[in-house]
């Protein structure tokens, strides 16, 4: 069942394929007749269309500056009879206009709808434009999706002399120091696959016999990422271990821990220990020794999702230095957490992006 449905004229496809983008990286669960999810030929697309529609909360009706097709207004007729039957909290109808072209494309009973106007130029909706469809249909705002997901915003270099390129994302800086950067589900995907991709290519050849997070968000972290080293390295699922707690106390010890970790690992194992965020380091000396009381003499690799660092506007040219994995290299002075680093005898840093305070939030208010 889809939330939305989009009814469009083929002719404005590339508008309609960037609008339908912008909600999918919402999370929104939307359809149109289009690719993979388009209609088969041969079937009865009159009959898809009506079930889609009978299953949406939302008919997003657009027209351009091109005829409306007779599909189009087989769409309009079978949104209006589910209207007449629904109340307006079950379902709505958001009629778009391209560049202000006609309302009267639309049928008369939506008269009383108003019509959100779609400007473009290129072929491209304006951000304002976008805003403003997302907010009719959804009630949310795409400000924060483009923001960090934006390639001049997110992207810091490819690190280019090596097998495979090494992804670091710029997050953006919070103009209030107060509030944690609340990230997106894309944004957090996109950074689970830049660790999931230094894994890969720093660590080729090599065999991982641990993925273990630290707290709920490090947990799930870690588990995306076992499961694509398993898939990726064609064996079976390896167990995910955790480590859990309340606080840290001013001493660096953790308080009130809660510990799970696969067992019966080989000596010197290779461990992955996964943090959602690396700030000052504190806890993270504690966390080590309690994974180094558990294994025999473990190689403890730190992937951590945003690595905080001093100076985030002039950050930039150290980046190559972030991802050389070399900790004791010692050219990681950028990071606010450079001098508890340097004497934890980690085996190396992975990182997806640069942050600066006060820090990120996960979804689903993961910690």
């Amino acid at each position: 069942m889809s939330e939305v449905v989009i009814s469009y004229n083929s002719d404005d496809y590339e508008v309609v394929a960037e609008i339908y983008s912008a909600l999918d990286k919402l999370g929104v669960d939307v359809w149109m007749d289009k690719g993979d999810n388009g209609i088969p030929g041969g079937r009865n697309w009159k009959g898809i269309v009506r079930r889609k529609i009978i299953q949406s909360r939302v008919f997003v009706a657009i027209v351009g500056m091109n005829k409306t097709k007779e599909s189009q207004y087989y769409e309009f007729k079978e949104a209006i009879i589910k209207s007449e039957k629904s109340n307006e909290t079950d379902f709505k109808i958001v009629p778009v206009s391209l560049d202000g072209n006609d309302i009267d494309k639309f049928p008369p009973e939506w008269k009383d709808i108003s019509v959100t106007e779609i400007i473009t130029g290129k072929d491209k909706v304006s951000q304002e434009s976008l805003d403003k469809l997302i907010h009719a249909t959804t009630g949310r705002h795409s400000k924060t999706i483009i923001l960090q997901t934006h390639d001049h915003e997110r992207f810091v270099t490819q690190i280019e002399n090596r097998d495979t390129p090494v992804r670091v994302y710029r997050l953006p800086i919070q103009s209030d120091v107060a509030k944690p950067l609340q990230l997106s589900w894309e944004t957090f995907g996109i950074g689970i696959e830049a660790l999931s991709d230094q894994i890969q290519e720093k660590l080729k050849g090599r065999i991982i016999d641990s993925f273990i997070g630290i707290n709920d968000a490090g947990h799930a972290i870690a588990t995306f990422l076992n499961f694509n080293y398993c898939k990726e390295s064609r064996i079976e699922r390896k167990e995910v271990g955790y480590i859990k707690f309340r606080g840290i106390d001013e001493g660096g010890r953790i308080l009130e821990n809660q510990v799970s970790f696969p067992e019966n690992l080989r000596d010197n194992p290779l461990i992955i220990l996964v943090d959602f965020e690396l700030k000052t380091g504190n806890g993270l000396e504690a966390t080590l020794e309690i994974v180094r009381e558990a294994y025999s003499n473990p190689c403890v690799y730190l992937a951590a999702f945003g690595s905080q660092v001093n100076n985030l506007v002039s950050f930039g040219s150290h980046v190559d230095d972030l991802n050389s994995i070399e900790i004791e290299d010692g050219k990681l002075d950028d990071l606010t957490s450079y001098n508890k680093l340097n004497k934890l005898s980690l085996n190396g840093l992975l990182t997806a992006c640069i942050m600066s305070e006060p820090g990120i939030q996960p979804p689903l208010g993961l910690r």
